[in-house]
């Protein structure tokens, strides 16, 4: 199955970065609902909910602004937003860990299926990177 997601990544990276796009957005709508309506059912401060949501607003607007104007150099594209994705994770993270006392299962339960979703295409991301030429 993942041989099928690199094959159809290599044959238009364009889709790889509709479904970032799309993933980055979801995640920022998310989470800047959850922090202006109910930041106890996360645990995190509301400051955290929102300095994510906008990093996941940034990597939404560097992946419409790249469909929008790019035709070719789609390796850069991925490289940056795997990179970036990368960092989220890791802010994510230490995030979870420095407020994992305060935090609700459903705020993990959330940030675990985030960095599983954003940790798999971070990996294609990379792997379609290695094989593009």
């Amino acid at each position: 199955m993942l041989q099928r997601w690199i094959a159809v990544g290599l044959n238009s990276p364009r889709s790889i970065v509709r479904i970032d796009c799309f993933g980055a957005a979801l995640s920022a709508f998310l989470l800047w609902l959850i922090a202006r309506y109910l930041p106890e059912l996360f645990g995190l401060p509301v400051c955290v909910l929102l300095g994510l949501s906008a990093w996941a607003l940034l990597l939404f607007l560097a992946s419409v602004l790249s469909l929008l104007f790019l035709t070719r150099g789609w390796r850069s594209v991925l490289r940056g937003l795997a990179m970036a994705n990368l960092g989220y994770i890791l802010w994510t993270l230490s995030m979870v860990g420095s407020h994992f006392g305060q935090m609700q299962l459903s705020g993990l339960i959330y940030f675990f299926g985030e960095v599983s979703a954003i940790g798999f295409l971070c990996y294609l991301e990379w792997q379609i990177v290695n094989q593009l030429a």
